[in-house]
């Protein structure tokens, strides 16, 4: 990661517009509006002080909603199918799917002992109560979900 992406993800700057920032030998060079979100203005040859920005990506999620599509059946499949395509993916990716509540209990069976991971669609934030259709955490992760 670029060291101007860095602090834009850190949150320590934003460019408004067209305008550039391009950091170079620690020097700030500027074309257009950019600003500090701590309040300051910064110039052409501000200095950035490295030891205050973290330049660790974040982790990779490769994830699939479902929506309302695919039957227990059909999720079954899918994941025969699709399990291949992703058996060489790279370790440091999450691979996540999120089928309709009705399909994770099948595809958890199916994906087992793979590393994709199923998330949930939905979950209330209740323990349990009188809400029909709602899912609960606990529900959730009684069925191996690790994602909602």
């Amino acid at each position: 990661m670029r060291l101007d992406q860095a602090l834009k993800w850190q949150g320590l700057v934003a460019t408004g517009g067209e305008a550039k920032l391009r950091i170079q030998g620690g020097e700030v060079h500027v074309n257009g509006s950019v600003e500090s979100r701590r309040g300051r203005q910064l110039q052409a040859g501000d200095v950035v002080e490295l030891a205050q920005v973290s330049t660790q990506s974040r982790p990779v999620v490769i994830a699939g909603n479902w929506k309302m599509h695919m039957t227990c059946a059909q999720a079954k499949q899918y994941a025969a199918a699709f399990l291949p395509q992703v058996a060489n993916a790279p370790k440091d990716r999450s691979i996540v799917l999120a089928p309709p509540f009705t399909a994770i209990s099948t595809l958890q069976e199916a994906l087992a002992g793979s590393d994709v991971q199923i998330a949930s669609q939905n979950v209330h934030w209740e323990a349990s109560g009188a809400f029909t259709g709602e899912i609960s955490a606990e529900m959730l992760l009684e069925l191996g979900v690790g994602y909602t």
